[in-house]
């Protein structure tokens, strides 16, 4: 009450402890902390309560995920076909003349 009154008391908006608790858990999601991390951090009996509440952070983060997936993908579509090559052993042998 003492930083409102010496600031102005429009200076200063009202937040509630709930509201920092909230914005605590959703920073924490939107920065990709697991949900079972951050049920745990608010006391929620299991992750489904903090899905449901915190579902409006998620859109969003489905195309990341999506993204990051993708480039996952393709290491690992690359990664194969380099294990592919090193197992097939070398190709065909062609002579080739020097300077050719």
């Amino acid at each position: 009450m003492h930083a409102r009154r010496a600031l102005g008391e429009d200076q200063l908006p009202r937040i509630r402890l709930h509201d920092l608790r909230h914005t605590h858990a959703t920073l924490l999601l939107a920065a990709g902390e697991p949900v079972k991390v951050v049920s745990e951090r608010l006391g929620h009996a299991n992750a489904t309560i903090t899905l449901t509440v915190y579902q409006h952070v998620h859109p969003g983060m489905g195309r990341q995920a999506a993204d990051r997936f993708a480039v996952l993908l393709r290491g690992q579509l690359a990664a194969r076909s380099i294990t592919r090559l090193s197992r097939a052993g070398p190709g065909p042998q062609r002579d080739v003349a020097p300077g050719s």
